[in-house]
């Protein structure tokens, strides 16, 4: 703008020594200088539940060739520590999204039978979390699942039904890709499948 009105500057630009200097070369410059500092960007991690609390992380996956359903479920506590984990299957395809609603409502039925509560439960199925949230239960296709998860949600004291980004679900969205080879319901007590522990290690902001 001084430029333009014939107030000083040098219009010269410091690396061609000809045009010049717009802000976009500005910034090349300043970036080929070293003067701008390296920007990490750490993905989002698996948070703890509150001492004394559990929290359920849901997942599911389709193989539509094999005609396939699987839902996976973690349970854990406080410390990072799983004390409940399941692969189930599913017998209706539905949409992608209603299917990981239904893995919501598997995941309440897991932490009931275990009597793991109070607690929490993520999904990254933003869509049915508001559903749930807003107790919408007039979805033709998902209206009595999301009837049952509020039913269970009073019951078993949760304390949020919240979204969480894909990388925070890692090892739930591992362990459901996993069950794709198996037909059978599949449950661990404080445990997972051997294979999926580097998943569960990884979900977790520090080392357990």
């Amino acid at each position: 703008m001084l430029l333009r009105r014939g107030i000083g500057g040098d219009q010269i630009c410091p690396v061609c020594h000809s045009r010049p200097e717009s802000p976009m070369l500005a910034m090349t410059n300043t970036i080929a200088s070293g003067k701008v500092a390296n920007v990490i960007v750490e993905k989002p991690k698996w948070k703890p539940p509150t001492e004394g609390h559990f929290k359920i992380n849901t997942d599911a996956a389709i193989n539509g060739s094999l005609g396939r359903v699987r839902i996976g479920i973690i349970i854990r506590d406080s410390a990072g520590h799983v004390m409940a984990s399941s692969s189930q299957s599913l017998r209706s395809i539905l949409s992608p999204q209603s299917t990981k609603v239904v893995a919501i409502l598997r995941g309440l039925q897991l932490t009931r039978d275990s009597g793991l509560w109070p607690c929490s439960i993520e999904s990254d199925a933003l869509s049915m979390v508001n559903l749930i949230n807003l107790k919408v239960v007039r979805c033709a296709e998902i209206g009595l699942v999301i009837q049952d998860i509020l039913s269970l949600v009073d019951k078993l004291s949760i304390c949020e039904v919240s979204f969480v980004q894909r990388d925070a679900n890692m090892a739930t969205h591992w362990l459901a890709k996993f069950g794709l080879s198996s037909v059978s319901d599949l449950v661990w007590l404080e445990n997972v499948p051997p294979c999926m522990s580097p998943f569960v290690l990884g979900d977790c902001p520090d080392p357990l």
